[in-house]
Formats: C-alpha cells, structure tokens, sequence
C-alpha cells in the first residue's frame, strides 16, 4: 500500500513538474500586456499575464521627483479607448484619476505619486481603465512608500499555479 501511494505521488509531482514546465513557455495569441517605464527606461511589463520587472522591482524616491512614469498599455496590439489612468489606497477609495486623449502617451509625473503617498498614508495602486476594452480597469502596480522614503513594486506570483496542481492530484491520489 505504501509503494503504491508513493507511486502516486511521484507520478503527481511528475505531472505537475511537466504541466507547469509547459505552462510556462506557452503563448497565447493576441492578449494584453502593459509596459511601464521611468524617464524612457523599461523598469516593468507584463505580457500575456506574467509580470517581468528588474532586479530590484520599481524604485521611486524623492530623487525621482521630476521624472515622469509612461504607461503602454495594448489590447491585442491595439490602443484602447477613453483612457484613464486611477490611484487608489489600500481601502479601495480614489486618491487620483488621470484621463487621457486616445493618442497621447499614458504620462504620470512621479511628483504627483509622490504627493498622493503622503495625503494616504498607505499603499498607492495604479489601475487602468478603458472604455472600450477595460470599462472594470484592471490594477498595473503597487507602490509603497518605506522609512528610507522609497518606493517598491509589488506584484502577486503565479506561484501557486503548481501549489493548486499539486493539491488536485493528491486529492485524486
């Protein structure tokens, strides 16, 4: 009995081994990615929902104060309509909103972030929103502010991808 629910369990980790092997180079056609950049220089994107960011995630500082964010953002390699860029706190209430021409650049002065941080006193999340793809928005980014007054992406793992594998198959085992 104990070889075979070690056989089980050995074919589940091989099977989820594999599964998220093959997940994990699989494209999908179309779908949405989003690009953000500090002054020209690609700090963050994700594309088709893995989220790919530097070393050291996004750093904002009072250093950063007369930069500017740009957010791409494209549905299917198409530009979306009624743009609008929102900050919201950790309670889900709107600290900013920021509309955008349907041509123009999604630009953010980090000046303004930085000032929605201090009347917050919270985490800030950028959401975008479209009236023509995403009317319900969908969130970008974290950023928090910590005692050395910088600030640092933070974005949710897909992790737990296998981990839900992993508990389908001993569940079946």
């Amino acid at each position: 009995m104990k070889t075979y629910f070690k056989q089980r369990v050995a074919r589940c980790f091989a099977l989820t081994f594999f599964a998220v092997t093959v997940l994990s180079f699989a494209t999908r056609a179309g779908g949405e990615s989003y690009e953000i950049y500090l002054n020209g220089k690609l700090i963050c994107k994700q594309v088709n929902g893995k989220f790919l960011c530097g070393e050291n995630g996004l750093q904002l500082n009072r250093s950063n104060i007369n930069d500017n964010l740009v957010i791409t953002y494209n549905h299917c390699g198409r530009v979306g309509t009624g743009r609008t860029m929102v900050a919201k706190d950790d309670h889900n209430r709107t600290l900013k909103e920021w509309k955008f021409a349907d041509d123009a650049a999604l630009k953010i002065p980090v000046k303004e972030i930085l000032n929605l941080e201090k009347s917050s006193g919270s985490a800030i999340e950028l959401y975008y929103f479209s009236t023509q793809y995403l009317p319900k928005g969908r969130m970008l980014t974290s950023i928090a502010v910590n005692e050395k007054d910088a600030a640092q992406h933070s974005s949710k793992h897909n992790w737990y991808t296998a981990a839900v594998l992993m508990l389908i198959c001993l569940r079946l085992a």
